[in-house]
């Protein structure tokens, strides 16, 4: 079971008072995460940046600098089976930009090719904001068309 935690700010005691760069995060990306790319059932692509680590500090304060950096949300989750805690965030716009910034840092040759397959499909990723607009104007079309079978059935 998963669990955001709401109370992410009042937890950030990182024991490490250095601040984070992206040479840094690109290193734990290599070694202690993943960058996810999987089509969903819709048939939409999906990619996400997972960070996993016993130890639930560190990630608290990579969170809050993948915040602060790119101004999208990455919260810190706890897997049971696991028995470990990990950061997650996959906005298109974060996920962009930790790709771009953290690229000519990395080490592995598979992390390379998991930037490389998230780099094919993030062009057909659409942003929260086109998102929401979708759902808007979606919502607006079944509303018009409930309203014109309404109209249709009144004068009848």
């Amino acid at each position: 079971m998963l669990r955001a935690d709401k109370h992410l700010a009042s937890r950030d005691k990182s024991s490490s008072a250095r601040p984070w760069t992206w040479q840094e995060v690109a290193s734990w990306i290599d070694t202690e995460g993943t960058l996810y790319t999987a089509k969903r059932r819709n048939g939409r692509w999906f990619c996400a940046f997972i960070v996993a680590q016993k130890e639930r500090e560190v990630l608290d304060s990579l969170a809050q600098f993948i915040r602060d950096a790119t101004g999208k949300w990455c919260g810190v989750y706890f897997a049971k089976k696991a028995n470990a805690f990990y950061a997650k965030w996959s906005s298109k716009e974060a996920v962009e930009t930790t790709i771009r910034e953290t690229e000519p840092f990395l080490r592995t040759e598979r992390k390379r090719r998991q930037y490389t397959k998230a780099k094919e499909v993030l062009p057909s990723i659409i942003t929260e904001s086109e998102q929401r607009r979708l759902a808007a104007a979606v919502g607006r079309e079944a509303l018009r068309k409930k309203r014109l079978l309404k109209a249709l059935e009144n004068a009848h």
